[in-house]
């Protein structure tokens, strides 16, 4: 997994804010409710639900990345959001210390799956509910990532959060919910959008260290960037839509 502190990753969170309003929308957080968000980031969804006047814990185990949210906290007034580093598979917070938890591309990356729905479910009370985010294995950014694991000799992944069958068995027996939403993704050119991921974005950082020693580095870039341009929506600029997954999980009262 990659270390989510390198880089700016804070540019790659601006563009996933609008996911964030849409999660935080769906929860509907009532006020003073208790609110985790899971692999928070710079605070997206975390502020977006203190906006909303639910009192927040973020958990990330990035420390900068924390540091960033709660800097963004304190800017707008949030000072009682707390933000706690620490990792999916072991979140640090009481079984059911919440009424509801979000994780907005976040939990995604943590393995085992079936692991990191557990602890979700673990940490909100009965009869609260869960909102995630997760991306179809589809499209320009999945074909992408796909590109990296031939580079590194690695098989594709079988989709289980971005399977709508597999995510709801994550979560079973409890209710999901599924609806399926879209999120653009801008720059100037296909070129300029592409080379700003390989510079700021923490994972592109560590395949370049990885790959450049192979001299296989050249190649995927090439092939990335000819991807982007073939996939590009907008010929005056730069455009990729993305769809992705939203679910909503209700814990059960007797679960």
């Amino acid at each position: 997994m990659a270390d989510w502190s390198r880089g700016e990753y804070e540019r790659t969170a601006q563009q996933l804010e609008a996911a964030a309003d849409v999660a935080v929308a769906a929860l509907a957080p009532a006020e003073g409710e208790r609110v985790l968000d899971v692999g928070c980031g710079t605070g997206n969804a975390a502020l977006a639900a203190a906006r909303a006047g639910a009192a927040v814990v973020g958990v990330d185990p990035a420390r900068r990345l924390l540091e960033a949210a709660r800097a963004r906290a304190e800017r707008e007034g949030f000072a009682g959001a707390e933000f706690v580093e620490g990792d999916a598979l072991a979140l640090p917070v009481e079984d059911g210390a919440f009424d509801a938890a979000l994780s907005v591309f976040g939990v995604i990356f943590a393995a085992p799956p079936r692991e990191a729905a557990a602890e979700l479910v673990r940490a909100v009370r009965r009869g609260g509910r869960i909102v995630i985010t997760t991306w179809r294995p589809e499209g320009p950014l999945h074909e992408a990532r796909l590109l990296v694991r031939k580079a590194f000799g690695l098989p594709d992944e079988t989709p289980v959060w971005g399977d709508p069958d597999a995510l709801a068995g994550l979560f079973a027996p409890h209710p999901v919910d599924l609806s399926e939403e879209r999120l653009a993704f801008m720059g100037p050119s296909p070129r300029d959008w592409v080379q700003a991921q390989l510079d700021q974005h923490p994972m592109w950082l560590e395949a370049g260290e990885a790959l450049r020693e192979h001299g296989t580095w050249d190649d995927l870039v090439a092939r990335t960037l000819a991807l982007f341009e073939v996939a590009n929506e907008d010929p005056a600029a730069f455009r990729v839509t993305s769809r992705y997954l939203m679910a909503t999980v209700r814990r059960g009262e007797a679960a």
